[in-house]
């Protein structure tokens, strides 16, 4: 049995006005490859004789993108605050790196892609291609289930964790890669 990752509730968000919106959105956090990510949601009314039910207009006019967004941000926020209160602390010390860390944790990075993905998610998207592929069953179909992508962005990820290192170049169009690092003929 995999343990589940720690989670983190965050602040409830009022909507569609942050002062007096008649919608609460409640987002559940934790660390998925490396950074922050929503796993669970809760949209109550605060007052259902007002706002009537939860239907598919009210869901599609929710700029889920930009609250999430912006409550990653208040998370890297928390995280820099916690790291700069324990560096002014004496006889604490926290390294760059660990700093460096915390924060990427924290999704500092809003844009995904290769700089907001860190290293341990491409390794893991090899560990997954190289399991299929192993098994004969299409690597890049095992990789877009596990994470719950797209096809096409899972055949991206495989190319990304290739260009990071995680798995050997294709042999040709078409075919799938190694399953292991890079060879120093293939790095040069």
């Amino acid at each position: 049995m995999i343990p589940e990752a720690p989670r983190r509730r965050g602040d409830p968000i009022r909507w569609p006005d942050p002062d007096d919106g008649a919608w609460q959105i409640v987002f559940e956090w934790a660390a998925v490859s490396g950074r922050w990510e929503v796993v669970d949601m809760r949209i109550s009314s605060l007052d259902p004789e007002i706002t009537g039910s939860l239907n598919t207009s009210t869901l599609r006019g929710i700029p889920l993108g930009s609250l999430i967004e912006a409550q990653r941000r208040d998370l890297r926020a928390d995280v820099e605050r916690v790291v700069e209160a324990i560096r002014r602390e004496p006889g604490l010390h926290i390294s760059a790196e660990t700093a460096r860390q915390a924060a990427d944790t924290a999704g500092v990075g809003s844009r995904r892609g290769r700089k907001g993905y860190p290293p341990a998610h491409w390794a893991e998207v090899a560990r997954v291609y190289a399991a299929a592929y192993a098994q004969g069953d299409p690597p890049t179909v095992a990789v877009a289930e596990y994470f719950t992508v797209k096809k096409p962005t899972a055949a991206k990820w495989a190319s990304r964790a290739r260009d990071a290192g995680f798995l050997s170049r294709k042999p040709r169009r078409g075919r799938a890669g190694g399953i292991g690092p890079m060879t120093e003929s293939e790095e040069q």
